[in-house]
C-alpha cells in the first residue's frame, strides 16, 4: 500500500540581507541597528568600519580647554594659555569661554584679550588703585592727574659673573632684560608680572650663560632670587644635561619656582667692568627699584576711548561712573575726561556749628574765606563741598568767587548750590568747620566690564550675557572691552531681560545673536544699537550647562537641548536624536569636521562621546571618555579629555580597539525560529583580530568565533544559531577591520 506524500509547508526559510544601521536605544529598533559601539565610525557607510587611530600631544601637563582659530591650537594648560603649545599668557585653570573679535581672541571669566597677529595680551578690565598718601594726585572736571612714585631699593651694588665653563656641571644665566625703558617694563609687570618669565613674550631673554659682557649701562634687568630671598641679577645655577650629543638644561632643576621675583624688582645697570685682573669675569654695578601699585601709568592701562569709573573720593562725591577717556597726557601722566564729567570739587567742608538761613556765612576752606547766603538754616554736620575759584563780573572791580554746593549724604547728590565771595584774609566770625582735601585713602580708576557667563562675536562686537542680571551686552563695534560707551552708531549697547528663566548660551546665528533659555530663544536683530530689536520664540532652547554643545554646520545649528539634540534652522528646531531616547547628558560639550557632530557629557554611569553622521543621519557611539573640548584643524580632530590632548582619526588603527552590539533580531510571528546560518563579511588587515559572541533569548553571551590573519584579506564568518526566539551579536577586536555586509537565514517552525 502506497501512502500519499504530503508535502512539509510547516518549516519555511527566510533569508535576509541586513542594512547597516546606527545606534538605537529604543524598544522596537530596526534590523541592523546597533545597541552598543565603541571605536565605530560611519566613515565608510554603507560599511562600519573602525576608527582611526590616535596620537597624544606631549606638550601639555594639565590642560582643561582648548579652541582653535584659523588653523591654531590654543590650549589652556595648568594656569598658562598655549597657542601651538608655546605659552603666550598666565590665565586661570578651567573652562574658558573663547571668541575672536577683529584681531583679538577675547577669553572669559579672565578677561583677557591676546592679539592674534603681534602675541600681546591686553586685559579687557583694567583697575589701577592709587595711594593718596603716597602719589601726588589732582582731580577736577578736566581730568585725572597722578605723580608716579618708584621706590628705590638699593643703589651702587655690584655683582660678578664668574665664567665657569659650558663644559663644568653647572652654568649660570642673567635672566630677562627689558631693555632700557622703565615705563614699558612697569606696564609690564602691571599686565601680568613675570612671574613666570617664559609665559610674557615682551620679556627678552638675555640668557648668555655665565657672562654678563652683553649687559650695557642703562639696561633693564628683571632679577631674580638667591636661596636666602636677595635679589640677585648673576642668577640661580642650572645643571646642563647632555641629549642626543648636544648640552642642554635640565628641565628637573631648573628654573627654580620658588625663587622667582614675585614682588615686581627690577635693576638698573649703571657699569659694566670687563677689564679686571682675570679678564675673563664682568663686574655689574646696579641700582634695585621696585615697582608696585604706587607706579601707576594711565598710559598702560587705558586708552582714549575707554569709559572708566573712580570710586574712593571723599564722601563720594567726585565718585563717577562711566567717565569717557577723551585723551592721555603721558608726561604729566594724566588720564583726561570730557568737560564737567566729574565734579568740580576742590574742598570738603563740615559745619561744626548750626548756621543761620537768610544771614551771611562765612567759613574756612583750605586757607580761603568764603562767604555765602544758605537760604535755609545749615545743621552742624552739614557736608559742603565746592568748586574752583574763578574771576566774577563784578563791572570795574573783579571779585574771586567759588560754587558751594550742599552734598545730600544719603541720595549721593547736590541738593542745592550758592554763589560764594573768596577773601585770602581773616573774616571775623567765620564759622569752624573740618575741612578735606584729596590727600588721604585711595582713589581706585576702574575701566569695568561686565561678568559674562557666555560670549560670542556677531558684526564685530563681543556679546555676552550675565546670568545674575538676566542681562545681554554688546560692546563697541571693534572694541571688545568696551560695554558701557554708548555713543555713535558703533556704541555699547545693553538690555535687560524679564523672563524669570536663566539664559543658557549665545550664539552669533541667521543673521543675529541667539540667546537660548531652555525653553525660550531670544533673538536679536539689527545692525545698531538704535535699530536693535528682539523677537522672542517659545521653543526647545539650550540645556543648563550645555553651552558647549552648540556647533553651526552648514546652514544648521547644533545643541543639546532638555530632550535631545536639536537642529536649528531659523524655524522650528528638530529632534535628531530620536535614536538615542530620552538623553539624560550633563555638561555636554560639541565639536565637528563639517561632516560628524560630537557630542560627549557626562551620564549617571560615566563619560560619553556620540557621534552623529550628518550625511546618514545615523548615530554612534565612539568612546566612554568625557571629551571635555573639541578642535579640527586640517580635517583633523583634536579632543581633550581626562588623559590629555589627543589627535583622532589618524590613519593607522592597528592600536584601536572596537567593539559593536546589534540590537536583537526578532520575527513578527508567534513562532519559533531556528537560526540555520548567520554570515558576516569582514575585511581585515594584517595582525587585526575578531571576536564574535551570541546571546539567544537573553542568555549569557558565548565565543562563536575568533580569527587573526596573517595578511590583509577578507573573510566570511559563519555562525549557527541554536532555535530560539531572538539573539543578539556581539563583535570586537583589535585593528583595521571594516564590517562590509551581514546575512542571516532562518527556518520558521511550528508554534509548538
Amino acid at each position: 500500500m502506497f501512502l500519499p506524500v504530503l508535502p512539509n509547508k510547516i518549516t519555511k526559510l527566510k533569508r535576509t540581507q541586513l542594512e547597516f544601521g546606527g545606534l538605537d536605544l529604543r524598544e522596537n529598533p530596526g534590523e541592523g541597528a546597533l545597541r552598543d559601539s565603541a571605536g565605530i565610525s560611519t566613515r565608510a557607510f554603507p560599511h562600519l568600519a573602525v576608527c582611526g587611530g590616535s596620537r597624544k600631544l606631549t606638550e601639555y601637563n594639565n590642560p582643561t580647554d582648548m579652541f582653535e582659530h584659523n588653523g591654531r591650537l590654543f590650549v589652556v594648560d595648568g594656569e598658562q594659555l598655549m597657542c601651538d603649545g608655546v605659552p603666550v599668557c598666565a590665565v586661570t585653570s578651567g573652562i574658558k569661554q573663547f571668541a575672536v573679535v577683529g584681531r583679538r581672541l577675547c577669553i572669559f571669566p579672565d578677561k583677557i584679550a591676546y592679539d592674534l597677529r603681534d602675541g600681546s595680551v591686553w586685559y579687557m578690565e583694567r583697575s589701577m588703585q592709587i595711594d593718596l598718601s603716597r602719589s601726588p594726585t589732582r582731580l577736577n572736571s578736566g581730568g585725572l592727574t597722578v605723580t608716579p612714585v618708584r621706590e628705590t631699593v638699593q643703589t651702587g651694588k655690584s655683582q660678578k659673573f664668574e665664567r665657569t665653563g659650558l663644559s663644568g656641571p653647572f652654568a649660570y644665566t642673567c635672566t630677562y632684560t627689558y631693555g632700557t625703558d622703565k615705563e614699558a617694563l612697569e606696564r609690564c609687570f602691571k599686565r601680568g608680572g613675570w612671574t613666570d618669565l617664559q609665559k610674557n613674550r615682551r620679556l627678552k631673554d638675555i640668557c648668555y650663560n655665565n657672562t654678563g659682557e652683553h649687559l650695557q649701562t642703562g639696561d633693564i634687568v628683571i632679577p631674580q632670587k638667591t636661596a636666602d630671598g636677595e635679589i640677585s641679577i648673576v642668577g640661580n645655577p642650572y645643571k646642563l644635561i647632555n641629549v642626543d650629543g648636544e648640552l642642554a638644561v635640565d628641565p628637573q632643576y631648573y628654573p627654580d619656582e620658588g625663587l622667582y621675583n614675585r614682588e615686581g624688582y627690577y635693576c638698573v645697570i649703571t657699569s659694566v667692568d670687563t677689564d679686571l685682573d682675570r679678564g675673563a669675569d664682568t663686574l655689574v654695578t646696579y641700582d634695585v627699584y621696585k615697582t608696585d601699585g604706587a607706579d601707576v601709568l594711565f598710559e598702560s592701562n587705558f586708552q582714549i576711548g575707554d569709559a572708566v569709573s573712580i570710586q574712593g573720593t571723599p564722601f563720594g562725591i567726585k565718585d563717577a561712573r562711566g567717565v569717557t577717556v577723551t585723551d592721555i597726557t603721558a608726561q604729566t601722566n594724566t588720564l583726561v575726561f570730557a568737560e564737567n564729567a566729574v565734579r568740580d570739587a576742590e574742598y570738603y567742608c563740615i559745619l561744626s556749628a548750626q548756621a543761620a538761613g537768610s544771614t551771611p556765612l562765612t567759613l574756612e576752606a583750605g586757607g580761603r574765606y568764603v562767604t555765602f547766603t544758605p537760604e535755609k538754616a545749615l545743621d552742624r554736620g552739614t557736608l559742603l563741598y565746592m568748586g574752583a575759584v574763578y574771576t566774577g563780573d563784578t563791572g570795574t572791580t573783579p571779585t574771586r568767587k567759588i560754587t558751594v554746593y550742599l552734598w545730600d549724604e544719603q541720595t549721593k547728590q547736590t541738593a542745592g548750590e550758592f554763589e560764594a565771595s573768596v577773601s585770602d584774609t581773616y573774616v571775623e566770625g567765620a564759622v569752624e568747620t573740618i575741612a578735606y582735601t584729596l590727600i588721604e585713602g585711595s582713589l581706585t580708576v576702574r575701566k569695568p566690564l561686565p561678568d559674562l557667563d557666555f560670549i560670542c562675536e556677531s558684526d564685530n562686537r563681543l556679546w555676552g550675557i550675565n546670568r545674575s542680571e538676566n542681562r545681554v551686552y554688546a560692546s563697541r563695534r571693534g572694541e571688545p572691552d568696551s560695554f558701557f560707551d554708548y555713543s555713535g552708531t558703533d556704541g555699547a549697547w545693553n538690555m535687560t531681560f524679564g523672563s524669570e528663566d536663566g539664559f543658557t548660551a549665545v550664539c552669533a546665528f541667521g543673521g543675529g545673536v541667539c540667546c537660548f533659555k531652555e525653553n525660550k530663544l531670544h533673538k536679536i536683530l539689527g545692525t545698531s544699537p538704535a535699530q536693535y530689536y528682539v523677537s522672542d520664540y517659545n521653543m526647545e532652547g539650550v540645556a543648563q550647562g550645555c553651552e558647549r554643545s552648540l556647533q553651526i554646520i552648514g546652514q544648521q545649528l547644533y545643541y543639546k537641548g532638555v530632550h535631545g539634540v536639536y537642529a536649528y534652522s531659523g524655524t522650528a528646531p528638530k529632534l535628531v536624536s530620536a535614536p538615542l531616547g530620552e538623553l539624560h547628558l550633563r555638561s555636554a560639550c560639541a565639536g565637528t569636521d563639517g561632516r560628524i557632530y560630537y557630542l560627549s557629557g557626562q551620564t549617571d554611569s560615566g563619560g560619553v562621546r556620540y557621534a552623529f553622521d550628518l550625511l546618514h543621519k545615523i548615530w554612534v557611539k565612539e568612546s566612554t571618555e568625557d571629551t571635555r573640548a573639541y578642535a579640527c584643524i586640517d580635517g583633523m580632530m583634536y579632543m581633550l579629555h581626562s588623559q590629555g590632548v589627543f589627535i583622532h582619526n589618524l590613519p593607522d588603527r592597528s592600536q584601536s580597539t572596537y567593539m559593536l552590539e546589534f540590537a536583537p533580531f526578532c520575527e513578527d510571528t508567534l513562532s519559533k525560529k531556528t537560526y540555520t546560518k548567520l554570515l558576516f563579511r569582514v575585511a581585515m588587515a594584517a595582525g587585526s583580530g575578531l571576536s564574535v559572541y551570541l546571546s539567544t533569548d537573553g542568555k549569557d553571551r558565548i565565543q562563536v568565533y575568533t580569527h587573526t590573519p596573517d595578511s590583509d584579506t577578507t573573510v566570511t564568518v559563519p555562525v549557527r544559531v541554536q532555535r530560539c526566539s531572538s539573539f543578539s551579536v556581539r563583535l570586537e577586536g583589535r585593528g583595521d577591520v571594516k564590517l562590509t555586509g551581514m546575512l542571516r537565514e532562518c527556518a520558521i517552525m511550528s508554534e509548538v
